[in-house]
């Protein structure tokens, strides 16, 4: 448990991992005294019913010194440096910090900003290999490594979809006869040298995975719902035509609770379909150099064989 939260918070986020945790975290503790900022708008800020401040990490200074908080949490981004902004100005007021990661990956890099390390008081992970990825990675001689849980899988335990599957599926124009198998790749191109990391990238992926389906695409509902940090115009010459594409047009949560199979690689949408108990398989369409997820238990590693072999089994 993250000590010293009490009082007025003020809470802070841009990446949709970090974003939906700490989101989580006001909503289960039904904080009352708080405010709550980002340098980005989702649309599953709905889910939570808070309201958001826009804000940037130049902004941290004239928040901090109006709001006045007792302490400080936040989310840890790769896209932004928001968090780190307010982070530093918080320390410098002697007043409590922590931050959130939400994944096993860039530990350091988190916490990265212009060449200068900023580390918060306390830093909370969501399982015992995350806590050892941190120590591997430093952060214990910085700051109190604290194994938390993700909230927001707490919080998808009282979750209930807003909409029907029937609904669902007439705003996608799916086939209500089809089973609905939903892809969400995340946007390893974003990494320098992503096929030479993991030893492919979402691109490689998505069309290896659409090829590999094709004597049954005519069976199911392929859905492709992308990252928020994903660059779409690098997957729409292999999907145009060939899948569907949800494109915001219904809510994350929705896909994953109506889903008779969810298919990624590593992302935190995996994550949270094992936490609302949907089948889960994870693609690779050449061999993985480095599997972040390994020994995590997240669903099945499957080859283009299996793949195939899994989709025919719905």
């Amino acid at each position: 448990m993250l000590e010293g939260l009490v009082g007025r918070g003020l809470f802070v986020f841009s990446d949709p991992g970090g974003a939906k945790a700490i989101l989580a975290y006001v909503k289960i503790n039904q904080l009352t005294d708080y405010l709550i900022v980002s340098d980005r708008q989702y649309d599953f800020f709905e889910d939570f019913g808070l309201e958001v401040l826009k804000a940037s990490a130049e902004d941290a200074v004239a928040i901090a010194d109006g709001f006045k908080p007792d302490y400080l949490l936040t989310g840890t981004s790769y896209t932004s440096r928001i968090e780190l902004g307010f982070i530093k100005t918080i320390n410098q007021r002697k007043i409590t910090t922590a931050a959130f990661i939400d994944h096993y990956t860039r530990f350091q890099d988190r916490f990265e900003m212009s060449g200068e390390m900023i580390y918060p008081h306390q830093i909370g992970v969501i399982d015992e290999k995350a806590r050892g990825i941190a120590h591997e990675n430093s952060l214990t001689k910085h700051s109190q490594i604290v194994v938390t849980g993700n909230f927001y899988h707490q919080f998808l335990e009282e979750w209930t979809p807003a909409i029907s599957k029937a609904e669902l599926y007439d705003q996608l124009g799916l086939d209500i006869g089809k089973k609905l198998v939903v892809f969400a790749p995340e946007p390893l191109s974003n990494v320098e040298n992503a096929r030479g990391v993991f030893g492919f990238d979402e691109i490689e992926t998505t069309s290896g995975l659409i090829d590999s389906l094709s004597t049954v695409s005519d069976g199911i509902n392929l859905v492709l719902t992308a990252h928020p940090n994903q660059n779409i115009t690098l997957l729409h010459p292999i999907i145009e035509g060939r899948l569907t594409l949800n494109n915001g047009r219904v809510g994350v949560n929705e896909l994953i609770h109506y889903a008779d199979m969810v298919i990624g690689m590593f992302s935190n949408f995996l994550i949270e379909a094992i936490a609302m108990n949907r089948p889960v398989l994870r693609y690779f369409c050449k061999p993985v150099l480095h599997d972040p997820l390994s020994g995590s238990g997240v669903g099945k590693v499957v080859d283009d064989a299996i793949l195939l072999s899994e989709i025919k089994s719905l």
